[in-house]
């Protein structure tokens, strides 16, 4: 005989069984907005660093104006301005060697 059978014969109460235990539903709708949360975190952060990056200001000698070298040069500067631009090249149109070398110098000789 089981226990309730023997308790039951003996005349002693039975004990009500116990209603079964209820396993709370995790709400997980938050999920979604928190990934998007933090991808608009890092998207933003991104967006800081790239206006923050540095912009390049370059100077390039050419050659006697209407040479095969300045007219590259020319078309070089056209083409990257349209593709990269933070770069700014400027065009510095010299006679021969030393001229360009003195061109490309800063205002404390540096080049």
């Amino acid at each position: 005989m089981t226990r309730e059978a023997k308790a039951t014969a003996a005349g002693a109460e039975t004990a009500a069984p116990e209603p079964p235990v209820a396993v709370p539903v995790r709400d997980r709708s938050w999920r979604p907005f928190m990934i998007a949360g933090a991808l608009l975190i890092v998207a933003a952060g991104f967006a800081m660093a790239h206006s923050w990056s540095p912009h390049a200001d370059l100077r390039v000698t050419t050659g006697p104006p209407g040479s095969t070298a300045q007219r590259f040069i020319a078309a070089f500067v056209s083409v990257s301005e349209a593709q990269h631009p933070r770069v700014h090249l400027k065009l510095v149109q010299v006679d021969d060697l030393a001229a360009s070398g003195k061109a490309l110098e800063g205002p404390d000789g540096v080049v």
